[in-house]
């Protein structure tokens, strides 16, 4: 029963929140002013920077994982067709 009241009360909070979060406020809603807020602060420019940073690395480490399989295969076509 102690479950049923714990969703009861989520449902509620959230039904809450998303009803507030519609109310306009200079020509905006809410969730809009506060998207804007997220999109334009520093942590989110910080975050988009090291996701960027990361996503450049991997490429270079496949890339150099890729360049280095090729060549050890090369070298292995080349000891076989020297036998």
């Amino acid at each position: 029963m102690n479950e049923l009241i714990y969703v009861v009360k989520c449902l509620f909070i959230t039904v809450a929140l998303v009803l507030v979060a519609q109310i306009k406020v200079k020509e905006k809603t809410i969730e809009s002013h506060i998207t804007e807020f997220g999109q334009r602060s520093w942590l989110a420019k910080n975050i988009q920077q090291t996701a960027a940073g990361g996503a450049r690395a991997a490429g270079e480490i496949g890339t150099t994982v890729k360049r280095s399989f090729s060549s050890t295969r090369d070298k292995s076509k080349e000891q076989k067709a020297q036998r």
